[in-house]
């Protein structure tokens, strides 16, 4: 049982630190272009139980989707998000996750929306190279909005709602 908490401690400061780096935007250009980097984040999204990881993991997504959406998007990390946000019965203690994740998924959708990955707007959105994730976003968001009680996190969600239009 030590190991596995262990584990946990060291893989929740793993990402503590992979979120802090991701603040740079050359670090997320490099994150991005690591093989396997996604995929890991998408697999810690879906499959981690500790608040601390999704909460980090999320800052990480978040910040790199003002520099690389169509990667995020490519590897199923959207959709990701949307499933770890499609369970309504998280507790109090994970609000800050669900905050997180929610601003994520602003933050992939807005970005995926208007620009290419050098930062150049595109002429054809990243959400129809992914057409369900925009449409995965709403329903979640809606449903979140909903059944959360937690004013800003509904606050997020509207929000977060009228940019997706």
């Amino acid at each position: 049982m030590a190991s596995s908490v262990q584990y946990d401690e060291v893989q929740t400061e793993a990402m503590r630190e992979l979120a802090k780096f991701s603040a740079n935007a050359e670090n997320q250009k490099q994150f991005a272009a690591a093989d396997g980097f996604l995929l890991a984040l998408k697999k810690l999204m879906l499959c981690s139980q500790n608040c601390d990881v999704h909460r980090c993991v999320a800052t990480v997504v978040a910040n790199m989707a003002q520099t690389c959406p169509s990667k995020l998007v490519e590897t199923g990390v959207g959709q990701a998000l949307c499933t770890f946000l499609s369970d309504l019965t998280r507790g109090v203690d994970q609000r800050q996750c669900q905050r997180e994740s929610v601003r994520a998924l602003t933050t992939l959708i807005k970005a995926s929306q208007s620009r290419a990955d050098d930062g150049v707007v595109q002429q054809q959105p990243i959400k129809h190279k992914e057409p369900g994730l925009v449409e995965s976003a709403n329903r979640v968001l809606s449903d979140m909005l909903g059944a959360c009680t937690d004013s800003r996190l509904q606050a997020m969600c509207r929000k977060a709602l009228a940019r997706s239009g």
